[in-house]
């Protein structure tokens, strides 16, 4: 009877970090839509960089614009071009405290049956780490674009995530995923869940 308890409070402190693991599963998105971006539409992606990372979230791009119809196009003749950046935005420290309960055995006189009872409680510290991360994702018209048109831009979206890794990597295919579903949409910091099923594999 005496491990139980232990063994309740040795996994409180994974459980509340799940609890954290679970919360940093989203995407903050904020958006602003000029013109629609027209679905089924020939789209390039154009690399902001030679970078691995980029290259990588190119390719979570394609898949994600594949599955909403999107055909690929070359520069000179796509109807849109796609340009995109990402970026890592720092770290930050979480410090966090837990009260958790001290027990005591009584035992009743009249039958000799042992009980546990809370008798105080320990208060335990400790800290844990996120890194944010950040995508912009910019639809253009292709045409205006290739003539370097400053109103070139159809819809723009920005999304940022936390999260443990620091690695872009971890965390593009569900940002790609979460910033796409507002296309063509005005979001101000819209708080976009993610959803298991919707992975990039």
């Amino acid at each position: 009877m005496k491990t139980k308890p232990l063994t309740c409070l040795l996994s409180l402190p994974f459980l509340f970090l799940f609890s954290c693991a679970a919360s940093l599963n989203s995407t903050t998105v904020s958006s602003i839509a000029i013109a629609p971006v027209e679905l089924g539409s020939s789209v390039h992606i154009l690399l902001p960089d030679a970078m691995i990372e980029s290259k990588k979230v190119q390719e979570y791009l394609r898949n994600e614009l594949n599955k909403l119809g999107f055909s690929k196009g070359e520069y000179d003749n796509s109807k849109v071009i796609l340009t995109f950046l990402v970026k890592f935005l720092g770290s930050k420290k979480h410090d966090y405290s837990l009260s958790t309960p001290v027990y005591g055995l009584v035992i009743d006189p009249a039958t000799g049956v042992q009980s546990q009872i809370v008798t105080g409680y320990n208060q335990h510290f400790g800290s844990y780490t996120t890194n944010a991360n950040e995508i912009r994702i910019q639809f253009h018209n292709g045409e205006l674009f290739r003539k370097k048109d400053k109103n070139s831009i159809l819809w723009e979206a920005v999304g940022k995530k936390d999260g443990f890794s620091p690695y872009i990597l971890k965390k593009a295919p569900y940002m790609v995923t979460n910033i796409l579903t507002q296309l063509n949409k005005n979001s101000d910091a819209k708080n976009v869940l993610w959803k298991p099923d919707t992975v990039i594999k």
